[in-house]
């Protein structure tokens, strides 16, 4: 059984995966990279990917999809989710024991479950030194294949966590720890946040980490609006504080800008490159802005800009139910 930490640093010396996975833990993030990395280095053609859900899907369909050859040349790869539902193991173990007879077929389980499911000594055994061990379906995989638990990162593993930082983005040490810090340890929106300074074209610094962190809060509604997805930035709004509603319309009407000048760039047939010099810090915005950008023409800001500026002068006087509901029915 290894932590997540233990298991991406075997990754580095051997990125192969053993044929069977067992991944559970609270950190989500780090579960789905468990199993993408698997996923990625496999490459099975779809036809051999199956993906099962306990619970939805019968025990005997997920035992059957072990069972099962791959077609042609590639692997297979079959990812069962929430395995915690399952009851009935003994053919799993089998299957452990018979693997060799199938040895294209690769099994990740996962598990919703914060830590490894174990056995609990009595109060007896404790006393003769009995530790708790993982269950027999579990324990049968031993050195066959890897177990790995995703909890959160912690000083004892915090270089790890600077290292899956930079594996994300380039930047320097000091700057992936601001990062980690400033999104108070949110692997999710650490990861979201890498995907867009992937795109950054300067040298990450702090400053651009805080431009970054400082529209997190406002993100789903904002997001939301520009992609006119309506429905979600009306649920957004219901969450969002009266006291953020004069920086939203501003953030709003900064967004419009940068939208509409990646329209007018488009129009005028500029480079990715281009775009991302003129949005300068804020590069990491343009594989969003690029997304929504057709919908901003001239005569489409200049109505959105109306409503914003009428929207404001609202706020100012103290007027703040619905306000950002009207923004949305107008924008």
């Amino acid at each position: 059984m290894a932590t997540f930490s233990v298991w991406i640093t075997g990754v580095k010396k051997n990125p192969e995966p053993r044929q069977i996975t067992w991944v559970c833990g609270p950190e989500i993030v780090l579960v789905e990279e468990v199993v993408n990395h698997v996923s990625e280095f496999l490459a099975p053609e779809p036809w051999n990917r199956v993906s099962l859900v306990a619970g939805e899907d019968s025990e005997r369909s997920i035992w059957a999809a072990l069972d099962q050859h791959p077609m042609d040349t590639s692997p297979r790869l079959v990812v069962v989710r929430h395995v915690e539902k399952i009851h009935e193991w003994d053919r799993f173990v089998q299957w452990v024991k018979d693997r060799s007879r199938n040895p294209r077929t690769y099994v990740v389980m996962v598990s919703s479950e914060a830590t490894v499911p174990k056995t609990e000594p009595t109060p007896e055994e404790r006393r003769h030194g009995t530790r708790p061990e993982p269950l027999p379906h579990i324990a049968c995989i031993g050195t066959k294949g890897h177990v790995v638990e995703c909890k959160p990162f912690t000083s004892a593993t915090a270089l790890r966590s600077v290292e899956w930082v930079r594996s994300k983005a380039p930047m320097r040490d000091g700057i992936a720890r601001h990062l980690l810090t400033r999104s108070n340890w949110d692997l999710r929106l650490v990861r979201d946040t890498c995907l867009k300074l992937a795109v950054f074209p300067g040298e990450i610094t702090i400053s651009v980490i805080n431009a970054m962190m400082a529209e997190q809060p406002r993100d789903s509604f904002t997001d939301a609006l520009l992609a006119l997805d309506r429905k979600t930035a009306l649920l957004a709004a219901e969450t969002i504080p009266r006291d953020e509603i004069g920086r939203i319309i501003g953030l709003l009407d900064a967004k419009l800008d940068k939208a509409g000048m990646i329209h007018d760039m488009q129009s005028d047939h500029r480079s990715p490159g281009d775009m991302a010099k003129a949005l300068g810090p804020q590069a990491f915005l343009l594989t969003e802005l690029i997304k929504v950008s057709k919908h901003y023409d001239a005569k489409r800001r200049l109505s959105i800009r109306k409503t914003l500026a009428v929207a404001d002068e609202a706020y100012r006087s103290g007027q703040t139910t619905g306000l950002l509901e009207v923004v949305v029915a107008f924008w």
